[in-house]
């Protein structure tokens, strides 16, 4: 389970966590109950109890961006541990809501290359609002979309940081900013 910004880029080597794999009506699909129940509170280290229905019966597309198998034959699709750890790290939030965010394809930003992280988050109502922070910075600053769903924000001189994304307050993904 990729459940710590630290995981980011790093190749998954220990089995942490356990979750099921069902098949109903010849399709597979993946059960993670404890994700399903609630989740640990990084203020408090408890586990804070938060039903999230969208931990049953995930696709296995959106269950590997945080789970990977101890036995490949199970992850279901073309996607290697390399792929998984690329993947931002991703929160309950973002899969209970059903957002959608381009690009996701990599959690490790580099600041060298551009100035700026371009992205698209869809899934949002009007009076939905979306949020960034850095760790090194102990505020969150609203963002205003440039078109509808895209969003722009300035990363220069943020290296060796990570960047978090909050809908509503909820946080919902995490990257990691690189040099």
């Amino acid at each position: 389970l990729k459940s710590n910004p630290n995981q980011i880029g790093q190749l998954p080597t220990e089995v942490n966590h356990a979750w099921n794999v069902v098949k109903i009506n010849n399709n597979w699909s993946f059960i993670d109950v404890t994700l399903g129940a609630g989740y640990v509170s990084s203020k408090t280290n408890s586990f804070k109890f938060h039903f999230n229905d969208s931990y049953f019966l995930m696709a296995p597309d959106d269950f590997f961006m945080n789970h990977y198998p101890s036995e490949e034959t199970w992850l279901l699709i073309r996607k290697s541990k390399i792929d998984f750890a690329n993947y931002p790290l991703l929160f309950g939030n973002y899969f209970e809501q059903k957002y959608t965010m381009a690009p996701l394809d990599t959690g490790i930003i580099s600041s060298g290359q551009t100035p700026d992280f371009l992205f698209k988050l869809n899934g949002l109502t009007e009076s939905d609002y979306v949020q960034y922070s850095f760790d090194s910075e102990k505020k969150s600053d609203v963002l205003e979309p440039d078109n509808l769903s895209n969003y722009r924000i300035s990363i220069a001189g943020k290296k060796d940081n990570f960047l978090s994304l909050f809908v509503n307050g909820k946080i919902i993904a995490m990257f990691k900013i690189h040099p």
